[in-house]
């Protein structure tokens, strides 16, 4: 049976993984629970619209764990003896969870090697005009909203609304991930939305799932890059977004360059007025394989940078020449955990003045990370960083 692992977090104090899996399809979480024994579950999991990843912990073999975006080819037997326990529907991460795994016998499947080949969804690629109006006159906003420890950048003109990542925090519940989703106001919009998602990690698209039918009505388009693993979780939003008439579209990786390296770069794609998209070149890093999104306004550039490292943003930040000495908005990538080294020199000696937002909250993962936070200081020239789970949503005017 194959597995997708969306997330492993080591857990300092045990020394466990927590790793948390999706299936391919609904109908193999079924089959898994099957397995387990767990009868009283399958007719809510028979559901195509119910949460179908499972988590559990482990003690690690060795060097043998799981790897964060990858494939597994796991036989359902190799959880003999493990207890399937449903999720919570009110528990925290139950949009997206469906079972926690108790007493999961590691030694068995601690002896898998074969890593399966990645199961990528079909997402049409055909060229589309991603805003109403890219060459756009007036005010243009910024906004990095509080949504725990995950993503969600919006930018407003006076014709577009782009959303760059629809994230919250895997520790929300069902009523908390709403309540955000609710404070932005989307059931009213007038204007056009089109939604931009990074890459496909669950807490840069997990509000998504909370959208109601007049919420879903109001995005013209969603775009997401095209290597999303097809998994039952995308299938369950692409069936949310098909049956509200949203059209979905994918961006192929940028080409690389003849006689280059393997390493992933970012690339332009497209580039109209004041916006510029950036995609990645193929490679196996999730977190640095997506879209980024630069915007110019009359007075500073914003650049939304999801998990990207900031060596591959900078460089391709400096290869657009009316970048070069703005004022900048750098919403921090990863939530100010490890995206690389981060060299504040190299961003002032391209900018005339750098400001970092950091969209973090309550995590497991020691971010921001306080070396990162000492270079974005740096960056601002000794100033205060704005963090959303101290000082909430942020505005700016670009």
């Amino acid at each position: 049976m194959l597995f997708y692992v969306q997330q492993v977090n080591k857990e300092k104090a045990s020394g466990l993984h927590q790793v948390v899996l999706d299936f391919a399809t609904s109908q193999d979480h079924v089959r898994f629970a099957r397995t387990l024994n767990a009868r009283s579950t399958l007719d809510g999991l028979a559901q195509n619209s119910s949460p179908s990843m499972i988590r559990f912990s482990y003690d690690p073999v060795g060097y043998r764990s799981f790897r964060e975006g990858s494939w597994y080819n796991i036989d359902p037997r190799a959880f003999d003896g493990a207890e399937y326990v449903p999720a919570d529907v009110n528990a925290a991460g139950s949009l997206f969870l469906g079972a926690e795994i108790k007493n999961v016998p590691w030694d068995n499947v601690s002896r898998l090697k074969n890593l399966s080949s990645p199961q990528i969804a079909k997402v049409s690629t055909a060229p589309i005009q991603f805003l109403t109006n890219p060459d756009t006159t007036g005010t243009i906003t910024l906004t990095v909203v509080e949504c725990g420890h995950a993503n969600w950048n919006e930018v407003l003109t006076p014709s577009d609304r782009i959303i760059y990542d629809v994230g919250a925090s895997r520790l929300f519940t069902k009523a908390q991930v709403r309540a955000i989703v609710e404070s932005r106001k989307i059931s009213t919009e007038t204007r056009p939305i089109c939604l931009f998602i990074s890459h496909w990690d669950i807490d840069h698209y997990l509000a998504l799932l909370e959208f109601t039918p007049l919420e879903l009505a109001k995005l013209r388009i969603v775009v997401v890059p095209s290597q999303v693993p097809n998994t039952a979780t995308f299938q369950r939003v692409s069936r949310l977004l098909a049956s509200n008439n949203v059209t979905l579209t994918a961006i192929p990786p940028a080409t690389r360059a003849p006689n280059s390296s393997r390493a992933i770069v970012l690339a332009q794609h497209w580039r109209q007025g004041a916006f510029t998209l950036f995609r990645a070149t193929p490679g196996r890093a999730r977190n640095q394989t997506g879209i980024v999104l630069a915007v110019q306004g009359a007075n500073q550039v914003a650049l939304l940078t999801g998990d990207h490292h900031y060596d591959k943003v900078l460089s391709a930040a400096t290869d657009v020449p009316t970048f070069r000495k703005s004022p900048c908005v750098l919403v921090t990538p990863h939530h100010g955990g490890a995206a690389g080294e981060v060299s504040a020199v190299g961003w002032k000696s391209f900018f005339s003045k750098l400001t970092t937002p950091i969209s973090c909250g309550v995590n497991t993962y020691g971010h921001p990370i306080d070396k990162v936070e000492t270079a974005l200081v740096s960056m601002q020239g000794g100033t205060e960083l704005w963090r959303t789970d101290q000082k909430g949503t942020w505005t700016t005017t670009l």
